[in-house]
């Protein structure tokens, strides 16, 4: 008959037997792998692999409007920044250098604007923006507003753009939009050494703070 003390010696002598073994093989494995490696043998262990994001996932989208030249820039930022996808002709009814104070006025505006989807499907400034609501309660007028689209028709609201140009902007609008798409609208492109701020004797006595912040605003789409 086997007593309570040979038993606990038996199982002791059992538990330590399976240490032993359990780290036979785990110090065997470590042995194997260090030598596959050494050896540039590929492990049966399971590949990770890397998924890197192609440029031409569109992030941003910028279109930047000269209204002195009628000229669109569209610009798409990817994983490197900012890159021009095109430049195209535009039509407005009125690019007169200035701001649009009243609702009822043609003139485009200028400014930075974020934009929507209208329930047509027109891309649309969300006019008027913070700084166009701010001026027109500081100079004590009513806040402008209007529903500027583009478009392939002609209207004083709309930044009118061919058939093709249409479908090149849509082409790049997801439905609904996932990313940001703002509008920058500048009189003329003050990224250019000879077209730097100027006067504008018939525009508000802050133009020139609106002009300083779109010069700062394209120093980035070069």
């Amino acid at each position: 008959m086997v007593n309570r003390q040979q038993k606990i010696i038996i199982t002791l002598g059992l538990f330590i037997i399976a240490i032993g073994i359990v780290t036979y093989f785990f110090l065997l494995d470590g042995d194997l792998k260090s030598t596959m490696n050494t050896l540039n043998v590929p492990s049966k262990e399971k590949k990770t692999t890397e998924v890197t994001v192609q440029d031409s996932l569109v992030q941003a989208l910028t279109f930047v409007i000269f209204k002195k030249d009628q000229q669109l820039e569209l610009w798409t930022e990817g994983d490197s920044g900012w890159s021009r996808t095109g430049t195209y002709n535009i039509t407005l009814v009125n690019a007169s250098v200035g701001v649009r104070l009243y609702s009822d006025e043609s003139i485009l505006p200028e400014g930075i604007y974020a934009t929507f989807l209208d329930t047509l499907g027109h891309l649309q400034l969300k006019f008027p923006n913070e700084m166009d609501s701010i001026k027109a309660v500081a100079d004590l007028r009513a806040i402008p507003r209007a529903n500027i689209v583009f478009s392939d028709q002609t209207c004083i609201n709309c930044i009118t753009v061919t058939e093709d140009v249409l479908s090149v902007i849509q082409k790049h609008i997801p439905p609904p939009p996932t990313y940001s798409i703002q509008v920058i609208i500048a009189p003329y492109d003050f990224r250019k050494p000879a077209e730097q701020l100027t006067e504008c004797t018939h525009c508000p006595h802050w133009i020139m703070e609106l002009y300083a912040h779109l010069a700062l605003a394209l120093e980035q789409f070069k």
